[in-house]
Formats: structure tokens, C-alpha cells, sequence
């Protein structure tokens, strides 16, 4: 699927499997605030999803989303988000920053 099309592909998916409420945050700023009252988050390739993750909030991953290994599984699934470990997948992004 093409970026530009993810967007809207993404809420129709959303809106066949679940009643919750839809935000869409775009830009920056208050990521904290909307993680506060989130079921999950859902994002294309953000390091937002790093955010909501390590605060154990199920992330639904795209492909080039750097939660994809804990990714919480295919949209239709939102009411059921898979739970990995996220201890390993820390270290293997702690691990990979130096100086």
C-alpha cells in the first residue's frame, strides 16, 4: 500500500473493527496528554510508537515503524492487540545507539 493512501486506508480499516473513539494526531505535541487515554496506538513508521510501547500501550506497527518487532498485530485485530515482551527489543534499540 502507498503512503499517501495510509492515512485513509487506516481509519476505514479502524472503523469496520472497533467503536472506540479515533484520534488522529498529526505533527508535534501533546503525545503524552493523548497517550494518557490511549487503547492503542497505530502509526505508519513513528518514533512515537517507541513512546507508547515502552508505556505499555499496544502498538499496531507499519512496515517501516521501528515497533514492528512487537508490533500488536493486523488492524483488524484492535480489540485483541498481541502483548510481546518488550524487554529484549529495548536492549536491541539500546544497543544500537552509540557515540
Amino acid at each position: 500500500m502507498r503512503c499517501d493512501k495510509w492515512l485513509a486506508n487506516t481509519r476505514n480499516t479502524l472503523e469496520k473493527h472497533t467503536r472506540r473513539r479515533i484520534v488522529i494526531k498529526e505533527g508535534k505535541g501533546q503525545l503524552e496528554e493523548a497517550l494518557q487515554r490511549a487503547w492503542a496506538m497505530v502509526t505508519y513508521g513513528s518514533v512515537a510508537g517507541i513512546e507508547a510501547a515502552i508505556l505499555g500501550i499496544p502498538v499496531f506497527s507499519g512496515p517501516i515503524c521501528p515497533t514492528l518487532p512487537i508490533s500488536a498485530g493486523r488492524l483488524e485485530d484492535i480489540e485483541n492487540p498481541l502483548l510481546h515482551e518488550r524487554l529484549p527489543w529495548l536492549h536491541s534499540l539500546a544497543y544500537a545507539n552509540w557515540r
